[in-house]
Formats: structure tokens, sequence, C-alpha cells
């Protein structure tokens, strides 16, 4: 067997896991078990955006990158409202041995912008259509989205120039 035809071998299998969506399934189901929790995360992003823009790009789509944040930034507390709400939520460490505190607050107000559904490498290519997502319901709003980025707005698709 040669490099080539495991490599191939591999990435078809990587390929059908992803397509068939059973990878990302098993993940949803078990969290804890697949995605590390660190609780000094929102402060690395806060810090980061005190000096720079801060995005994610994610070839995955928005319930389930959605899921994924979520569960990443809720970082405790039995008051926390949910992260779909836009309010404040609770107050968690800022760092492990810390007893400064920092407000709980939803993934999406941590990133400058936001894109799903990115098609990576195509998104930094010719790109695809830019639509905005309604974050309440996970739906595409119709049409293209030609306006103003907006903070804590999520986009599916789009292109690196765009953004």
């Amino acid at each position: 067997m040669s490099f080539r035809s495991l490599f191939q071998d591999v990435r078809e299998a990587m390929d059908h896991v992803h397509l068939s969506g059973c990878l990302k399934e098993k993940t949803l189901e078990n969290l804890e078990k697949y995605v590390v929790k660190d609780p000094r995360v929102p402060l690395l992003l806060s810090r980061m955006r005190e000096v720079a823009k801060v995005f994610l790009a994610t070839n995955s789509d928005y319930s389930y990158t959605d899921a994924i944040m979520s569960y990443l930034f809720d970082l405790g507390g039995e008051d926390k409202v949910s992260a779909r709400s836009g309010g404040v939520t609770s107050a968690v460490p800022r760092a492990p041995g810390s007893d400064a505190v920092t407000p709980q607050r939803p993934w999406r107000s941590y990133f400058d912008l936001i894109v799903v559904d990115t098609r990576k490498p195509l998104f930094f290519a010719e790109g695809t259509v830019l639509r905005q997502v309604n974050t309440d319901t996970g739906n595409l709003r119709m049409g293209t989205y030609t306006g103003p980025l907006q903070h804590c707005a999520v986009y599916s698709g789009g292109e690196r120039a765009r953004a």
C-alpha cells in the first residue's frame, strides 16, 4: 500500500463522515467527550478584540456552530439565559485559580465577524453568495446580503474580499 492510496482512503472516509453528518451528530450527542472547554478563551478573545478584529469563518452550518460555541462559552452558573437572548448570563472565573470574574455573555459578542458555510477554500477564491442567518431560527434570510457587516450578526457563504 502506497502513501498515496492510504491518503486517498483516509480522505474518502473523512469526506463520507463529513457529508453524511454522522461526525457532527456524534459530536453533538457527547460534547463533553469530544469538545474541550477552556475558561480562558473568552478572556483571550476579549483581549484580542481590544487590539484587532476577531472573526470566525467555518465550513459548518449555523446550527452546529451555535451548539459548539454555546457549549464552549457556557462556563457555568445556575442563572444562565440562552445565548440567543443577547443577555448577560452569569459570572465566570477569568482564569483557573483566579478570584476575578468577568460577565458571561453570548458567544457571538466575542467576534467582529462570523461567517458559517464558508465552503473553504472557495471562500478564499471566487466565493459564494453572502446571506444573513436568522440566529433565532438558524434559517438563511432571503436574497444576497449587500449591507454593511454587523457585529454579532451571522452570515453564510460570501468571500474573503468582502470580509
